[in-house]
């Protein structure tokens, strides 16, 4: 893991964005996996379980695939401060249950599969299954992230203003052999970003957003109860957007949106825009960063 100083941004008063070249912060179950670009709103980090900004996973026939090592770098363009990563796409998830056994791959996935199916489709099912989710854990059911033979890379670049990121993502150096989709997660905490909207008129809040939706709206954003802090994206040709959300106790803490990509594109390119009031933007609403204390 690279082990240098984040890169850190300050954008217009409160606001700033960090990059880490290591796994950073190491929150909750993805504490191995790397993150995207992290908010920070007065100096803290509203990231919790969430990925962060632009963080591409890769679905092929058989398994996702995660980065858990990259590279960062920076530099300033005109007025803007540009951020890189590159996602070395390496990692995949297993099931272990107690401290030696692992659940069959085949098994897992399967079930896996139909699990998520339900959970993002059969809304009314949600509270039942979270609690499944919780129950892992005294079952001794845990995710653990292993490195394998890396699927390829992944560019990000992020090009930081004021009130918008454009983001551009860079697909040509990525193994698509039994690749078939590629995902872009944006994603913060669920415990500040808690109201969702869009230019349909359509707002929810907490578990109304659902695990993982389709967005039929043109825009939509994620902001805190107050709406003094918010981020939206936009639909984006060749590209299917997704709203999601999953907070479970000690688990999961995540709310974004997921853009869905066919592997073929070379590069996929959008814009984050940043709404926040000064004095009281989080609306008392940051919490100190969970920390996994495994990590």
């Amino acid at each position: 893991m690279g082990s240098n100083p984040p890169i850190t941004v300050d954008l217009a008063g409160h606001v700033s964005f960090r990059l880490y070249e290591d796994t950073r912060p190491h929150c909750l179950e993805i504490a191995r996996l790397q993150k995207g670009l992290v908010f920070l709103v007065d100096g803290k980090e509203v990231i919790e379980e969430g990925v962060g900004f632009g963080v591409p996973v890769i679905l092929c026939e058989d398994r996702p695939y995660f980065s858990s090592s990259a590279e960062t770098t920076i530099q300033t363009e005109g007025d803007r401060e540009v951020l890189t990563k590159t996602f070395r796409l390496d990692t995949v998830s297993r099931k272990r249950f107690g401290k030696n056994f692992y659940l069959n791959d085949g098994f897992y996935i399967f079930f896996h599969r139909r699990f998520h199916d339900v959970y993002t489709r059969k809304g009314k099912f949600t509270p039942i299954l979270t609690k499944l989710i919780e129950l892992r854990k005294a079952l001794g059911i845990n995710t653990e992230f292993q490195q394998i033979k890396p699927k390829g890379t992944i560019t990000v670049r992020y090009a930081c203003s004021p009130r918008l990121i454009e983001v551009e993502v860079q697909l040509s150096e990525l193994d698509r052999a039994r690749c078939k989709e590629v995902l872009i997660l944006n994603e913060q905490g669920a415990s500040i970003f808690r109201r969702y909207s869009d230019t349909q008129g359509l707002t929810l809040v907490d578990d109304q957003i659902g695990a993982w939706e389709k967005v039929d709206a043109e825009e939509a954003s994620l902001s805190n109860m107050n709406e003094t802090l918010a981020f939206s994206v936009k639909k984006t040709d060749g590209a299917e957007l997704l709203r999601g959300r999953e907070k479970v106790q000690k688990r999961y803490s995540w709310v974004g949106f997921c853009y869905s990509l066919r592997p073929n594109i070379s590069i996929f390119k959008y814009t984050i825009k940043l709404a926040t009031i000064a004095n009281g933007n989080s609306g008392g609403e940051i919490p100190a960063q969970k920390v996994n204390p495994q990590a």
